[in-house]
């Protein structure tokens, strides 16, 4: 995947690069007299237009719609800049073509017409020589002999007009090789050489810049959509991680290690007691284990006799007292939570956390608590949106097996 993406952003920076490539210099041709400003200015300009385009992708749902017109409408007028530019810097490149042809023809039309004239001398001398009647023998070659200088003249005229005819051909053939496909498509569709070079600079840049920035929104979703992935891997692994954590505690005598059933006996609906900030705050820095957790607890409450841990939590432990498996943290949706959050809830509602937590399937959960599995489900929604409005991010998707 990632190879595709690279293949993707490569291609895409690169039909970019040329298409910012050949607009800017067709810019500059335009405003030439402002060449290098007009440069910075342009390549500025086609580097805002991929930016934008991939921010609007990427941040469609979260700015405003006047902000997402702004920026929809200044990424269409800079592609049809783009084009114009694409337009004016081929149209140069063909002009320039042309005219090197146009010029060569013209003088080749010039040589040739010195060459009639020069042909046209040679015939009317030898029609005037030819004039002179056979019985006039001595005037006839008295009048050769008069006109043989300008005759040989005349001759290494046109011997010379010949050669440079020649190569003025030869110069006309490479300059028709430079527009030849354009001369061949104008000859198929029958229509002037000017109207078959527009049209085909009109399919180019149709696709030219569109083309770029389509492939960059599309390098962009590739992205988003390999991070997606990885997220949802990285989820169901710590998923995993805190299954296998919670199924490979040691069977002891200790009320922590009892069966998932047990974990989810009912129990009162009291309040669960406030945790002081000195269990609090050896949870977030040392990750304590049971024993040390209580303990605290026990020293900070026992003390002034406010609030003392009864057998009964011991005899009928709650899911929050037995997989804390030394940690301050657990996995809820992909999420994680602090248990420190979820002990302040009703002792019934930690129950329904942590056996969403373990996985335990919703059957179970609900016959545990008395409810039929609507209201289980209803009940877990609620306190799924309040750990949410907390500010949790909790993947409801596969919460409930």
């Amino acid at each position: 995947m990632m190879i595709f993406i690279t293949i993707l952003a490569f291609t895409a920076l690169l039909i970019a690069g040329n298409a910012a490539y050949f607009s800017i210099l067709g810019l500059a041709a335009m405003f030439s007299a402002s060449y290098w400003p007009v440069v910075f200015m342009g390549a500025s300009l086609e580097l805002g237009k991929l930016v934008a385009a991939s921010y609007v992708y990427r941040a469609w749902d979260d700015v405003s719609r006047a902000m997402k017109g702004y920026l929809v409408s200044a990424i269409l007028v800079l592609m049809a800049i783009t084009s114009l530019g694409i337009f004016g810097f081929l149209s140069q490149g063909y002009g320039d073509s042309l005219k090197q042809l146009n010029e060569i023809e013209l003088l080749v039309e010039q040589k040739q017409i010195e060459l009639t004239i020069v042909r046209e001398d040679i015939e009317r001398i030898h029609t005037e020589i030819g004039n002179v009647p056979n019985t006039y023998v001595t005037k006839r070659i008295e009048l050769q002999r008069e006109r043989r200088p300008e005759l040989e003249v005349l001759a290494e005229r046109e011997s010379r007009l010949i050669e440079v005819l020649t190569q003025l051909n030869k110069r006309i053939l490479e300059a028709k090789s430079h527009v030849g496909p354009i001369l061949y498509v104008a000859d198929m569709f029958n229509i002037d050489k000017d109207e078959a070079v527009k049209y085909f600079i009109f399919a180019i840049i149709i696709v030219f810049d569109p083309l770029a920035v389509i492939l960059t929104l599309a390098t962009n979703g590739a992205l988003a959509q390999k991070q997606n992935e990885s997220k949802h891997k990285k989820s169901e692994r710590e998923q995993n991680e805190v299954q296998q954590s919670s199924t490979s505690e040691p069977t002891t005598s200790d009320p922590s290690t009892k069966t998932v059933n047990e974990q989810i006996a009912p129990v009162s609906q009291k309040r669960a007691p406030d945790i002081p900030t000195q269990v609090r705050q050896m949870a977030k820095q040392q990750a304590p284990s049971i024993q040390q957790m209580d303990a605290a607890l026990a020293q900070a409450q026992g003390k002034s006799g406010s609030l003392q841990i009864n057998n009964q939590t011991k005899e009928q432990p709650n899911l929050t007292s037995i997989q804390r498996n030394d940690k301050d943290i657990v996995v809820l949706g992909g999420a994680k939570v602090h248990k420190a959050v979820i002990e302040d809830m009703e002792l019934s509602d930690q129950e329904v956390i942590m056996g969403l937590v373990q996985g335990v399937s919703v059957g179970a959960l609900a016959s545990r608590l008395g409810l039929n599995e609507s209201a289980f489900k209803s009940r877990a929604n609620h306190l799924v949106d309040r750990l949410k409005s907390s500010g949790y991010q909790i993947n409801t998707d596969h919460l409930f097996v």
